[in-house]
């Protein structure tokens, strides 16, 4: 292997050129290019994903806020209501608030009741309880004069079953007094009356 120089006038191509046995020239990359030629230097690789997408730069991304997720405000926690606070026309208006609550949750599903309880038994109040249920307080109120048993499930509209419970529930308690009706001796305005409740039953 022998290497020759060879030069060309005005500027031309210098090369040191390293000839082997077969003809083939060598030498680095550089002594092929011309003085005059630029070299163009490679620039940044552009934001490419792993499919060929591309992304902005990290200015870009840190231009654009992140958008901050709402917080709610907590809800307002409604004020317990004590029952001996009330007057008694609002717990007379206190159905309409419990209209969605079904009446056999009130006694807890039982539905059972004293046998002896006859749907035209008399209840009378015997004295009203300083804390109770709604239901209680206005069996209670209700019966402050004697009332069947048909009547009171009328007024506070619900079924027999439950106004039994109610009603056995605060006779056991002492609050209420049961007078059963005297046999043999009917009683025209009693009468009327239990027709009447079980009418608006």
């Amino acid at each position: 292997m022998h290497s020759d120089d060879a030069s060309t006038a005005g500027g031309g191509r210098e090369r040191a050129v390293e000839v082997g046995r077969t003809g083939a020239r060598f030498g680095p990359p550089g002594q092929w290019r011309g003085t005059d030629d630029e070299v163009e230097l490679p620039g940044p690789p552009p934001d490419l994903g792993l499919v060929g997408a591309r992304f902005g730069g990290r200015r870009r991304l840190e231009a654009v806020p992140a958008e901050e997720p709402e917080v709610e405000p907590p809800a307002a926690a409604e004020p317990e209501v004590d029952p001996e606070a009330m007057s008694d026309a609002e717990w007379m208006s206190r159905p309409q608030a419990h209209a969605l609550v079904r009446p056999y949750a009130w006694t807890g599903g039982r539905t059972t009741a004293r046998a002896d309880l006859a749907l035209e038994a008399l209840v009378s109040t015997v004295e009203v309880p300083a804390r109770a249920s709604w239901e209680h307080r206005m069996i209670t109120e209700l019966c402050l004069s004697p009332r069947s048993v048909a009547e009171v499930a009328a007024l506070v509209s619900v079924p027999l079953g439950v106004a039994r419970v109610l009603i056995t529930d605060l006779a056991e308690r002492g609050v209420l007094a049961i007078h059963q009706a005297a046999e043999g001796v009917p009683d025209l305005d009693f009468m009327s009356r239990v027709l009447s409740g079980l009418r608006k039953l």
